[in-house]
């Protein structure tokens, strides 16, 4: 892994993000669902990261002038349930396909940090969703402990 690499857990705050931010994830959206005509602003941004812990990587250049790219990204969701205690929910686990950046340990860092986080929390389960098409994901979270469970999941388009 590069150098100037640095990964950074964060929860930030609205006057934190940038458009450029957004541009960012923006991009890595895409390459999590290309088909979603969701269009991230940096208000809505600002609102997920207020709801939920943010993990990004940054590129961090040499030259401080420069701006710190977001190339990867993951979020940690708690909940909690009178039946089964506090749960968390990894989503949107996805690292930029151009710059190669995958196969780097960037999505396993992200990963890795989100699970701590959900430790420290004191959920006893971390779930997840990855799409059947995202071979390379899957190898990932198994390597990192994760096991296939047999479940339906649902959705309902509003």
């Amino acid at each position: 892994m590069p150098e100037n690499l640095t990964i950074s857990y964060e929860q930030p705050k609205p006057e934190e993000l940038t458009e450029d931010d957004a541009s960012d994830v923006a991009e890595l959206s895409k390459d999590l669902t290309p088909n979603n005509a969701i269009q991230t602003t940096r208000d809505s941004l600002a609102t997920a990261a207020g709801q939920h812990h943010v993990l990004v990587a940054r590129l961090v250049p040499e030259d401080s002038e420069k701006r710190r790219r977001i190339i990867g990204m993951g979020r940690l969701i708690l909940s909690y349930s009178p039946a089964t205690g506090r749960d968390a929910i990894i989503a949107d686990v996805v690292v930029r396909k151009s710059g190669k950046w995958r196969g780097k340990n960037v999505g396993k860092r992200i990963s890795q940090l989100l699970v701590r986080a959900a430790r420290e929390a004191g959920a006893h389960q971390v779930w997840l969703r990855s799409g059947e098409h995202r071979t390379a994901a899957h190898r990932l979270y198994e390597s990192i402990g994760f096991k296939r469970k047999d479940s339906r999941i649902y959705v309902l388009n509003l």
